[in-house]
């Protein structure tokens, strides 16, 4: 165990020892710190791939999520369009039944307002709708962007404890 010896001829001795059952206690000391080493290893990996899976999970969910809202948004279109043609016919139908002309004058006017009210209810709920779905996916990409830097965090944390304890290990044989 002397200090000119390389890394591998140390590691050949603490084998050797192993195999013949003689080993010291710096030799167990050095196999706990080896131990501990791939388990700090093995853990930062599995801790990455997990944060890896909840990144996934998040921009999925994200995605199904504004999906939904998207959804939610046509159909609330298509019953503001059918509302509004409703409600278009009755002015058209009274106005008619008045014996009035529809083609100008108040009430082609009155006609006019109601149906931009109708574009206008409708251009509002496609824009909430896409102002929410914009920020279901924004905030997804942002959770799953942290846990993409936790999973870097994690497995660089893992490989230098490891390589810490490894070579703490090699300073005992």
């Amino acid at each position: 165990m002397s200090a000119s010896q390389t890394v591998g001829q140390r590691f050949e001795g603490f084998m050797g020892r192993l195999d013949a059952g003689t080993m010291t206690g710096a030799d167990y000391m050095a196999g706990a710190n080896f131990l501990e080493g791939f388990g700090q290893g093995i853990a930062g990996g599995l801790n990455a791939a997990n944060f890896g899976l909840n990144a996934d999970q998040e921009r999925m969910f994200g995605e199904y999520n504004a999906q939904q809202i998207e959804l939610a948004a046509q159909r609330d279109v298509k019953r503001r369009e059918r509302a509004g043609k409703i409600q278009l016919g009755r002015v058209r139908a009274a106005y008619g039944a008045s014996g009035v002309s529809l083609a100008s004058g108040s009430p082609g006017e009155v006609i006019h307002a109601e149906q931009f009210a109708v574009d206008r209810d409708i251009a509002d709920i496609q824009y909430d709708a896409d102002a929410a779905a914009f920020a279901t996916r924004f905030g997804a990409e942002l959770r799953a962007t942290n846990y993409e830097q936790q999973a870097q965090a994690s497995l660089l944390s893992g490989t230098v404890s490891m390589a810490t304890s490894l070579v703490t290990g090699m300073a005992y044989i």
